[in-house]
């Protein structure tokens, strides 16, 4: 009996050290996979914010443009084109709102060549 108690004591006492050791092997993998979740989630935070004022910088000046011209429904052809690719791109970062207007109606001015 008592030499199965020794058993019983030597196998817990195995078992809780490579338990020990399993726990400070894991944790490091551990923080390292959490820190790469923090790290990406923050990346796609400052992403996110990047995209915004970009998206906020072309709008103020597809605006510029639409205001500088909207008064003679004219507009030179380089200034018709760079608006043109200021749209594109403020479409490729999803951008919306009143810009989609200014656009329409710019479709509808004279192209004057330079």
């Amino acid at each position: 009996m008592l030499e199965i108690i020794k058993i019983i004591g030597a196998v817990v006492s195995a078992l809780s050290g490579l338990s020990a050791l399993v726990l400070m092997a894991i944790k490091p993998f551990r923080q390292w996979i959490l820190g790469g979740v923090k790290a990406r989630a923050r990346r796609n935070e400052e992403l996110e914010r990047a995209k915004e004022t970009d998206r906020c910088l072309l709008r103020n000046e597809i605006i510029s443009i639409y205001y500088k011209h909207q008064r003679d429904g004219e507009i030179k052809q380089y200034a018709y084109e760079n608006m043109a690719l200021l749209y594109r791109q403020y479409k490729r970062l999803d951008g919306n709102s009143f810009v989609d207007r200014a656009w329409e109606e710019a479709q509808d001015w004279t192209i004057l060549k330079n």
